[in-house]
């Protein structure tokens, strides 16, 4: 029985309040203080799907999440410098030469002749051994040096490449 009289009860008040609760008359703005021209006006629309574009312009700077350092033991003027700040590079490609590499070029050439005169030597002693002619000594002795004049000739490729730095 409540329930019923709260429901008639809410029907019976609802239309005296839309009456006089949402007239358009001089009643609550003016009664405010407001003018009607500083009423907003509201403009209602049935909801559609459309696709939403949120921009925002800002500004900052551009810091790079990976650096590289580069650096040579080499000493000598830059001979030729292939790229710049700000330059795209590929891995392996060449940024810069730098001058004075004439003694590493001939140690290189050096190291070169010395690993081929051990291999000679070696081959050759491996042989008089196999025959008998020189103790087993000798052939240690000339694995030995074949193996110094491998080593060497390893160093002297590495200090070439010290005068020509490269992309990481």
């Amino acid at each position: 029985m409540n329930r019923f009289i709260l429901k008639a009860g809410a029907v019976a008040f609802l239309p005296l309040f839309a009456l006089f609760g949402c007239g358009s008359g001089s009643g609550s703005a003016e009664k405010a203080g407001q003018k009607k021209s500083d009423i907003p006006f509201v403009r209602v629309e049935q909801a559609k799907i459309a696709a939403i574009s949120d921009t925002m312009e800002l500004t900052g700077g551009i810091v790079a999440s990976v650096t590289a350092r580069l650096a040579t033991s080499a000493e000598g003027p830059i001979r030729s410098l292939k790229a710049r700040e700000g330059d795209v590079v590929r891995k392996g490609a060449t940024l810069l030469v730098i001058g004075r590499d004439e003694a590493a070029d001939s140690a290189l050439l050096a190291a070169r002749e010395d690993l081929s005169k051990e291999q000679e030597e070696l081959k050759a002693i491996e042989a008089l051994v196999g025959s008998g002619a020189l103790p087993g000594e000798q052939l240690d002795k000339a694995r030995a040096n074949f193996a110094r004049a491998k080593a060497q000739l390893i160093r002297a490729q590495e200090t070439v490449g010290d005068y020509v730095i490269r992309a990481p």
